[in-house]
């Protein structure tokens, strides 16, 4: 009997751990009454931790016994990694969880069921407020994940508190948005300066003797849209936004001049 009946699975100590515990406690219970129904205490504490693993030992040689109590009690035992693992419950985290889970494909419905009803234990929905319902789908709804992965870190998390963190979030995102538009901007810009057109398939990338100039002012060190010569007149051909140096007109070939001897 003992070999074709299943065992509760090793004890990982995690951020799981408190379902983990339970879900242990519930498999050993049941282990218990069909191996060794008679077993003594002493017996089904050593069972208890051998089942248990080597973290749950390693856990249970610091545990402290007051007066009264018994290592070799397997109810005592219980009790200390209950402590152990019994983190403060944080009911948005698991309010989440409770909220989110959805059926996965190929899952039975009464698994689907079972599942939220072992999520639901932990929520405390019993003493579930307006408020609080209305704090917990703000944070479940945030589209900032970064936000909602902050707000949920925090059991004692109010409405208030959510409220303002998200208006504060926003604040701050608005006053960052165009900073963000002017950098991408001007980096596109400074892009479409110096890099050129883009090459046709197959053709030689450019030789260049140094970094490409700008055409209008004849400088290699700024972005398009804060060029020096920009609103400024040429001193060669009177022309607007651009400096002599970089003036067009002189880099035309002058036309030689006709003869009469050219005139048919």
């Amino acid at each position: 009997m003992s070999n074709s009946c299943r065992k509760p699975d090793v004890l990982v100590f995690d951020s799981d751990i408190v379902n983990r515990w339970f879900v242990f406690q519930r498999d050993f219970e049941h282990y218990i009454a069909i191996v060794n129904p008679d077993a003594t205490p002493a017996v089904e504490a050593r069972l208890l931790l051998n089942l248990a693993g080597p973290e749950a030992m390693e856990h249970s040689e610091s545990f402290e016994y007051g007066a009264g109590e018994d290592a070799q009690d397997p109810v005592c035992l219980m009790a200390k990694f209950t402590a152990l693992c019994d983190i403060p419950t944080n009911c948005i985290l698991e309010r989440f969880k409770f909220f989110t889970r959805r059926q996965r494909p190929g899952e039975y419905i009464e698994t689907y069921i079972a599942s939220l009803r072992h999520l639901a234990r932990r929520c405390r929905l019993d003493t579930l407020t307006p408020d609080q319902l209305i704090r917990d789908v703000l944070v479940y709804g945030l589209l900032d994940k970064k936000l909602r992965a902050e707000l949920l870190r925090k059991p004692d998390l109010t409405l208030n508190e959510a409220t303002h963190a998200s208006r504060m979030a926003a604040y701050i995102a608005s006053m960052l948005s165009p900073v963000a538009q002017d950098i991408n901007y001007a980096s596109a810009a400074g892009r479409r300066l110096f890099d050129g057109p883009p090459r046709q398939r197959g053709s030689p990338a450019p030789t260049r003797d140094g970094p490409r100039r700008c055409p209008n002012c004849n400088f290699a060190s700024h972005l398009f849209n804060v060029c020096p010569a920009l609103g400024k007149t040429c001193n060669f051909c009177r022309k607007l936004n651009h400096f002599s140096a970089a003036c067009r007109s002189r880099r035309k070939p002058v036309p030689a001049p006709r003869s009469l001897n050219n005139i048919a």
